[in-house]
C-alpha cells in the first residue's frame, strides 16, 4: 500500500509565501539603498578628512620653512657679510694655486702668466713662490675686481672673480622668502 502524507500547502498558504517574498525582496532593496548611502556618506566623511590632514601637513611644512629660513637669516648674514668676505684672499691664493698647479701639469714647457689687481699682486706672488713653475709670470691689470684673476698658459686661459661669485650667493640668498637683504 502506498505511503500517503498529509499535504498542509493550500492556495491560501502560497499566497502567502508570495506576499512574504515581495515583501522580503522590498525589505531587501530597502536595506540594501540604506547601506550604499550610509557606505556613500562614511566615503564622504573620509575623503574630507583625508584632504583636511593633507592641508594640515602642509599648513605644518609650510609654517616649518618659514620658521628654519626666519632662523636661519642672521646666519646666512653673517656669512654673506663678514666670513666669506673675510677668506676671499686667501681663497684667491688657495685657487690661484690649484690653478698654477693644474697648467704646470698640463703643459710645463710652456710660461704661465698669472694676470692680478694691482693690490693682490705682491700678496699673492709671496704665497705662490712654493708653487712657482719656472716659466710663471705676475702681471698687474688694473681692469680687475680686487679678488679676481686670470690665468694664461699657451692653449687656455682660466679668469677667477671672487667678488661676483660673492655678490651671485648673495643674490641667491636674498631670493630666499623670508631672509633680509644683507649688503655685501
Amino acid at each position: 500500500m502506498p505511503l500517503t502524507l498529509e499535504t498542509f500547502d493550500d492556495d491560501e498558504s502560497a499566497a502567502q509565501t508570495q506576499n512574504n517574498s515581495y515583501d522580503y525582496q522590498l525589505g531587501y532593496a530597502a536595506g540594501e539603498a540604506a547601506a550604499i548611502a550610509a557606505r556613500a556618506a562614511e566615503q564622504g566623511s573620509l575623503r574630507n578628512e583625508v584632504v583636511q590632514s593633507i592641508a594640515d601637513i602642509n599648513f605644518g611644512f609650510d609654517e616649518a620653512h618659514h620658521h628654519i629660513l626666519a632662523q636661519l637669516g642672521p646666519l646666512f648674514n653673517a656669512m654673506l657679510t663678514q666670513i666669506l668676505p673675510a677668506t676671499l684672499s686667501s681663497g684667491l691664493v688657495a685657487a690661484l694655486q690649484d690653478i698654477a698647479i693644474a697648467a704646470a701639469q698640463q703643459d710645463a714647457d710652456h710660461p704661465i702668466v698669472l694676470r692680478l689687481p694691482p693690490d693682490q699682486l705682491e700678496a699673492v706672488q709671496a704665497a705662490l713662490t712654493d708653487a712657482a713653475h719656472p716659466h710663471m709670470t705676475f702681471v698687474a691689470d688694473p681692469t680687475l675686481n680686487t679678488h679676481a684673476a686670470i690665468a694664461q698658459t699657451a692653449s687656455t686661459e682660466t679668469a677667477l672673480d671672487l667678488d661676483t661669485a660673492l655678490s651671485e650667493i648673495s643674490g641667491v640668498f636674498d631670493a630666499l622668502p623670508e631672509t633680509k637683504k644683507r649688503s655685501s
